[in-house]
């Protein structure tokens, strides 16, 4: 990810507020834990908590906004900090791919672009969000995906692993495969399977009993049709992803 930092033509008051601001920010507190992994991290209200009242003693602001996707599909970040008496500013600017498949990927992807600007500009320390490390590869993502039997669950945790390993093709091509043998293989235990020795019905007429085979036996009375299972909402969505 590249970073773009502009600041305002004059920027002295800013600097003195902001430097005075970093010394007084507080630590990140971990509260959010990950079942799957077994482990806990930050997420963007933790990083907000740990700014917020050092910047507002220094009388600065904090605005992010995301920007138009480009036509590689990614997402610019620009986060401004202002000091409100002054006007001086800094601008930081960000871009961050996103897999457009559904809003929560989007939602992920902005909430992610917004705690890295955080942590970057005021020197946050932290283990990486959701236990991902940076030099992480895809062997170390399958262990933990193959603890995830939902299929839904899995597609979060994958896109999450997706945008950590930017940048490495080949282990974010792992990832893409990994999901879609697991999902294949999810959908063919649903699936009803095909019996080529049963008879095949023509149009309009009911098929016959296969074991009627012999002249004058008796065909046995046809089983009725099972009803149909109730939708389980708990089960994987397989067009989620």
């Amino acid at each position: 990810m590249e970073n773009i930092i502009q600041f305002s033509a004059t920027r002295g008051e800013f600097m003195k507020a902001f430097f005075a601001a970093r010394k007084n920010i507080g630590t990140i507190s971990k509260t959010r834990k990950n079942d799957h992994l077994k482990s806990t991290y930050a997420n963007l209200s933790d990083y907000l908590d740990a700014i917020d009242s050092a910047i507002e003693e220094q009388g600065l602001m904090v605005i992010q906004s995301p920007g138009a996707f480009t036509a590689a599909g990614d997402m610019p970040m620009e986060t401004r900090i202002e000091h409100v008496e002054s006007g001086e500013f800094m601008v930081a600017l960000m871009e961050i791919h996103v897999d457009r498949k559904n809003a929560q990927g989007d939602g992920s992807a902005i909430s992610y672009a917004r705690r890295y600007h955080i942590g970057a500009l005021f020197g946050l320390t932290a283990d990486d969000d959701d236990g991902h490390g940076a030099k992480r590869k895809f062997a170390d993502y399958k262990k933990e995906f193959d603890l995830i039997e939902d299929i839904t669950e899995l597609k979060k945790e994958a896109r999450v692993a997706f945008m950590y390993l930017k940048g490495q093709e080949t282990e974010q091509n792992l990832i893409h495969e990994y999901v879609a043998k697991r999902e294949a293989k999810a959908a063919a235990s649903t699936a009803v399977g095909f019996n080529p020795a049963a008879p095949v019905a023509r149009r309009g007429q009911k098929p016959q009993n296969a074991q009627a085979t012999v002249q004058g036996q008796t065909p046995e009375p046809e089983a009725k049709e099972a009803p149909a299972p109730v939708q389980d909402d708990k089960k994987p969505n397989l067009e989620d992803f």
